[in-house]
């Protein structure tokens, strides 16, 4: 793989793959902490985002093949457990048969379908409209977001008081008290999103993901959230914010096995 120290250069290939939404908002953000690479210039047919972070492995490809390749090649921690995120579906089979090969086993895989919010069908007034009096999310609220999180892990709390300090975060507050959150994940997806049960019905979930997208929009990127298909009051307000389902992606969790 060669490293890119500009992720901009790779914006006009965006379009050749699968998720060109989440690939195109990644690079465009002044979100991420990425450190990029590609299998081959000037025409790559894989791009791969590392997060630090956390470990995280970002796959974009255009051709399976050249992917088991690079997978083959990616030198992953056999120390820790890693995550590949949002992998076009259709790859996972491959990605789950080279990580065999390599020794890795998978501990957890989990399948979202994508959301995007494309300008041109959205009622841009309404989201104006509804992102008023959402604030930034607190770090003295951090450690609720990570009770929250269906994924929390002994990691996540250094990983949200990161997305609070330097991404993007939204936040409805009654009085002193956080009542509904989301934030920008380090891929510039919109994620986390939770209202606390005693404030549910009252719209702050809409809120908070239409302050996000707006945040999204003004860095020319398409707002994207993942949503896995039995969350029917997310399905509800993905519906009623304008988004638009699109393609289904997977999230592994893989381990050396030691």
């Amino acid at each position: 793989m060669q490293p890119v120290e500009d992720p901009s250069s790779l914006l006009p290939f965006e379009k050749e793959f699968v998720q060109s939404a989440r690939l195109g908002g990644t690079l465009r953000s002044k979100y991420t902490n990425f450190k990029w690479s590609v299998d081959s210039l000037p025409h790559p047919k894989v791009i791969l985002g590392v997060c630090d972070i956390r470990p995280s492995y970002n796959f974009s490809a255009s051709d399976e093949n050249c992917l088991a390749e690079v997978l083959r090649n990616t030198k992953f921690s056999k120390d820790v457990q890693f995550r590949l995120a949002s992998l076009d579906f259709e790859h996972v089979e491959t990605v789950q048969k080279v990580l065999n090969e390599m020794g890795f086993y998978i501990t957890y895989q989990y399948d979202y379908d994508t959301w995007k919010l494309l300008p041109e069908r959205a009622d841009m007034s309404k989201l104006r409209e509804l992102a008023k009096g959402v604030e930034g999310v607190r770090l003295e609220d951090a450690p609720v977001l990570n009770y929250f999180w269906s994924y929390s892990t002994d990691e996540s709390l250094r990983y949200i008081k990161y997305l609070i300090e330097k991404t993007c975060t939204g936040a409805v507050y009654v009085g002193n008290q956080i009542a509904a959150w989301g934030v920008l994940h380090t891929d510039s997806t919109i994620g986390m999103v939770h209202t606390k049960e005693e404030y549910r019905g009252k719209g702050f979930a809409k809120k908070v993901i239409a302050y996000l997208a707006l945040k999204i929009l003004e860095v020319g990127a398409t707002p994207v959230c993942h949503v896995s298909d039995d969350n029917i009051p997310s399905i509800k307000c993905m519906e009623a914010l304008d988004f638009v389902k699109g393609e289904k992606v997977s999230w592994i969790l893989a381990k050396y096995k030691s």
